[in-house]
């Protein structure tokens, strides 16, 4: 069911929850764009405790805030049913970062998690490792924060902790060289990350060359998402050797946002398929 953009307020998610409760065939509710708020949020969630179908909950951008972060922390250690939860753009903060991330220690049915633009910076990041105590997460979305190098460092103990999550999604998120090489690092002793978004993260070349160096070490990861990194000519003449011989990495993106010339496409794709690397350089 979508209700997008419907101007629901906490008012309609009370008198949508009772709906909720009697209803034993919807899988999927779209709430995006409304304001439920802390206050709607809470009865929608008690329904959920009582309805036993619902799957996919999309409750971005419905001003949540910490209060709301609260509610559904509360909620997830219990719940056995839901599988995909989006609640981006909610400014939840750090504190609200942290207490939903804990509360997953005691959920084992969550597997997509969507946690974008929430204004999250490294102390939030620190409450990631709570993921570590989780084995149902596979798919993290956690794009447009402000985690920073300081949090890359939480960043690359997960990833070289956990064992379930198959796609991480940290673009726009300052990283810079320094913390993408964190992350470089843990990916060397990961094993089960299949998908990883670096995009406009200000890699630069430094960045770009530490984690394409790391994948002649990681056997399992498939999809590298690197534009809008400032990357040019001369970073590509310096990655270009860590590619020779990786067999296991089959589409790198490097489009959008950086300056590659047509000269130096050609020379990266010559390698990429020789290699069996697919790569996307211009749109």
């Amino acid at each position: 069911m979508n209700l997008s953009g419907e101007g629901i307020d906490e008012h309609g998610a009370f008198y949508l929850s009772e709906s909720l409760k009697k209803n034993s065939t919807l899988e999927t509710l779209n709430l995006f764009y409304n304001k439920i708020g802390p206050a709607g949020t809470v009865p929608l969630l008690q329904a959920l405790q009582i309805n036993s179908t619902l799957k996919t909950l999309y409750l971005s951008r419905n001003e949540l805030g910490t209060q709301g972060a609260q509610a559904i922390s509360l909620f997830l250690p219990s719940n056995t049913t839901l599988t995909s939860l989006d609640i981006s753009d909610n400014q939840i903060g750090d504190v609200g970062a942290k207490l939903v991330f804990e509360s997953l220690k005691f959920n084992s049915t969550l597997s997509v998690l969507e946690i974008r633009d929430n204004d999250i910076g490294s102390s939030g990041a620190e409450s990631i490792l709570s993921l570590q105590f989780n084995s149902a997460v596979n798919l993290l979305d956690i794009s447009s924060n402000q985690l920073g190098s300081a949090g890359s460092s939480f960043i690359s103990q997960l990833v070289q902790s956990n064992s379930t999550l198959t796609s991480l999604r940290l673009d726009e998120n300052n990283l810079g060289p320094d913390g993408v090489k964190a992350i470089s690092l843990a990916l060397q002793n990961n094993s089960t990350l299949i998908s990883l978004h670096l995009s406009n993260n200000e890699l630069g070349g430094l960045g770009l060359e530490s984690i394409i160096k790391s994948l002649r070490y990681n056997t399992t990861l498939r999809l590298l998402f690197a534009g809008k990194n400032g990357i040019d000519d001369s970073h590509i003449k310096i990655i270009s050797p860590s590619l020779i011989n990786n067999f296991v990495t089959t589409h790198i993106y490097l489009d959008a946002g950086n300056n590659i010339s047509p000269r130096y496409s050609k020379l990266l794709r010559q390698i990429i398929s020789e290699n069996q690397i697919v790569t996307q350089i211009e749109k």
